[in-house]
């Protein structure tokens, strides 16, 4: 099984083109698990984004609660490393 992240952060117009960009090229595999982290946007856009592809949020805190880019990489490796 392969592991794959969605790291996203606002910006919503580019997690949809990565979002079904990925699945347009890889959609069809069965060895790869989606998984989601958000930082902490204004919206929860993203998630419904993601979820709508495939992906699994593992976070998403609120926007007054942003985490950033590093502390949601080190959530997704606790994930697929536990």
């Amino acid at each position: 099984m392969i592991a794959v992240c969605l790291l996203t952060c606002d910006r919503p117009e580019l997690t949809k083109l990565a979002a079904s960009s990925f699945v347009a090229h890889h959609g069809t595999r069965q060895d790869l698990l989606l998984l989601h982290c958000d930082g902490g946007s204004e919206t929860d856009e993203n998630c419904s984004i993601a979820l709508a592809h495939g992906f699994l949020t593992l976070c998403a805190p609120s926007r007054d609660e942003r985490i950033g880019q590093m502390a949601t990489l080190r959530i997704f490796l606790d994930e697929v490393l536990s």
